[in-house]
C-alpha cells in the first residue's frame, strides 16, 4: 500500500488495520461472518436455483451465477460486516478477545475446565512440534527480503514516517550518485583538456622543418619569440629554414617577433 493512499485515508478519518503476519485466518473479518454465512447459503441456493431453472425449461448455465448474486445480497450486508468486526474483536478494539483467539488458533487452553479446551492442551503439543520441523526445515532456506517487521502491528503514521525516511535515504543516494557522476566527467574533460595540451605543447617543441626532432633544451635551436616555432640545429641553417621563418613572422601575434637562439 502506497503512502498517498495512507495519507489520503487518514485525511478522511478512515483508520486502516494492518493485521499481523499470519493472523488473517483468525482475525480477517470478512473469514469470521460474511464468508460463512455465504457459502453456508451458497450450497442451499445452488441446488435451489438449478431444479428452479430445469422445472421452468430454461439453461441452467448461469443459475450458480443468479445464487452467488443472491446469497452474496443476504450475506454481506452491514449489519453482518459489523458483527464480524465486533466478533474478531477488532472494531471495537478489543485487547481479550484477539488475544483469545490467537490462543485458541495456537491450541493453547488457559484452563481445563471444557472438554474444549483439553482437546486444545492435547493438541498444543501437536502443533509445537510441527512448528519445530518447519522451523527447522526453513534454517537452512534463506532469501528474499523483509519491509517491516514481522509479528508487529504497524501503525499508518510509522509506516508514512518509514517510507519518508526510506524516501530520503534514496534521494540522498541518487543525489551522491548525481555527484560522483559530475566529479567523473569533469575529471574526464579536464583529462582531456591536459591531452590536449600536452599533444599542442609536443608539438610547439618539434621542430618545424624535418617534424622529427625534439627540442629538449639548449641554446643551439632556432626559436620564435612566441615559442610556437623552433628550427634544429641540422635544418635552422638550410635555406627552407629563412623561408619558413619568415613566412611565420608574418602570421606572428608576439610583438617584435623574430627569432631568438
Amino acid at each position: 500500500m502506497s503512502t498517498e493512499t495512507l495519507q489520503r485515508a487518514l485525511s478522511l478519518d478512515f483508520f486502516l488495520f494492518f493485521l499481523v503476519a499470519n493472523a488473517s485466518h483468525f482475525l480477517q473479518p470478512l473469514y469470521a461472518a460474511p464468508f460463512g454465512c455465504f457459502h453456508r447459503s451458497l450450497r442451499v441456493y445452488n441446488d435451489q436455483y438449478v431444479w428452479d431453472a430445469l422445472m421452468n425449461g430454461e439453461s441452467t448455465r448461469d443459475a450458480l451465477l443468479a445464487a452467488a448474486y443472491h446469497c452474496e445480497r443476504r450475506a454481506f450486508t452491514p449489519a453482518v460486516v459489523k458483527g464480524a468486526f465486533k466478533t474478531t474483536g477488532l472494531w471495537p478494539f478489543d485487547s481479550a478477545v484477539v488475544l483469545a483467539r490467537a490462543r485458541e488458533n495456537l491450541g493453547i487452553a488457559d484452563d481445563w475446565s471444557s472438554a474444549r479446551a483439553q482437546a486444545a492442551a492435547m493438541a498444543s503439543e501437536v502443533l509445537a512440534e510441527a512448528r519445530q520441523r518447519v522451523a527447522s526445515g526453513k534454517r537452512r532456506v534463506s532469501g528474499g527480503f523483509t519491509v517491516v517487521q514481522r509479528g508487529t502491528i504497524h501503525s499508518p503514521y510509522n509506516l508514512i514516517k518509514a517510507a519518508r525516511e526510506k524516501a530520503a535515504e534514496e534521494d540522498a543516494a541518487a543525489e551522491e550518485r548525481r555527484k560522483t557522476k559530475v566529479a567523473r566527467v569533469e575529471k574526464a574533460a579536464s583529462k582531456a583538456k591536459d591531452d590536449q595540451a600536452a599533444v599542442l605543447r609536443r608539438f610547439e617543441l618539434t621542430c618545424r622543418l624535418c617534424s622529427s626532432t625534439r627540442h629538449r633544451g639548449g641554446p643551439a635551436w632556432l626559436v620564435c619569440h612566441c615559442g610556437r616555432w623552433r628550427a634544429c640545429p641540422r635544418c635552422k641553417c638550410t635555406q627552407t629554414a629563412s623561408s619558413s621563418i619568415a613566412a611565420h613572422k608574418q602570421t606572428c601575434s608576439v610583438e617584435g617577433g623574430g627569432e631568438s637562439t
